[in-house]
């Protein structure tokens, strides 16, 4: 309804924020296939295949990847994946988390992959009942859900990053906000929305645009890493 609305007005292009504008939805989907049959539809960090839909992503694929390697090449044996959502982004993380231990011959541990609410308190409930289960990393889909695992790790006397390291997702200001300060992976939103705003300016001025465009995440390296 949101979308049609907007279709009435004097726009033109529409553009979708976050990867929750694709769900596994026909009804959603055949909503955008629509649209862009009236004017060209732009997802940023979503992504759909289709005429005159364009996208524009952050790599979270190889993010994800790119740091298990690392947690892998220091010895980490047992990675916790904690996530909230089942987004296409949440995906691409646990596609990059899943690949990279199939690569380096390292089982994928269902009872390792925890879905939880992004609240830190509940996240750090969350892992408390965890009983029985051992890991000595974490990496979680967003900062909020990692510094419930700090959480979690204070309550149970563990040493970061002696023990158990601890990355989060988007380097947000709670990144900083919390002891020790947590390695995040940053998702370069402004340079996702200028490539975004660029391609459309363009697009509008009768240049070709490339339909999927990826930006690379950086990992901001603070004090609950070892590596």
């Amino acid at each position: 309804q949101a979308v049609e609305r907007i279709l009435k007005k004097q726009i033109d292009a529409l553009i979708l924020i976050g990867s929750d504008y694709v769900p596994e939805s026909d009804e959603f989907s055949n909503c955008i296939y629509n649209a862009a049959k009236q004017l060209p539809v732009f997802l940023i960090n979503g992504y759909m295949e289709g005429d005159n839909i364009y996208c524009v992503l952050v790599d979270d694929f190889q993010a994800v990847y790119d740091v298990m390697e690392e947690l892998i090449f220091c010895g980490k044996k047992e990675i916790l994946f904690l996530t909230n959502a089942t987004s296409y982004s949440a995906k691409q993380k646990l596609g990059g988390y899943e690949s990279a231990l199939l690569d380096h011959q390292m089982e994928t541990d269902p009872s390792r992959i925890l879905f939880s609410e992004n609240s830190i308190y509940q996240t750090r409930n969350l892992l408390l009942r965890q009983r029985g289960l051992s890991f000595d990393a974490v990496i979680a889909v967003e900062d909020g859900l990692a510094i419930g695992a700090i959480k979690y790790a204070h309550a149970r006397g563990l040493r970061i990053p002696g023990e158990i390291n601890v990355i989060g997702c988007n380097n947000s200001e709670l990144s900083i906000s919390c002891e020790p300060e947590l390695t995040s992976i940053d998702t370069r939103v402004e340079i996702l929305c200028k490539t975004a705003i660029d391609s459309i300016m363009s697009l509008l001025g009768g240049e070709k645009v490339m339909q999927k465009q990826m930006v690379k995440c950086h990992l901001v390296k603070r004090n609950t890493t070892n590596f």
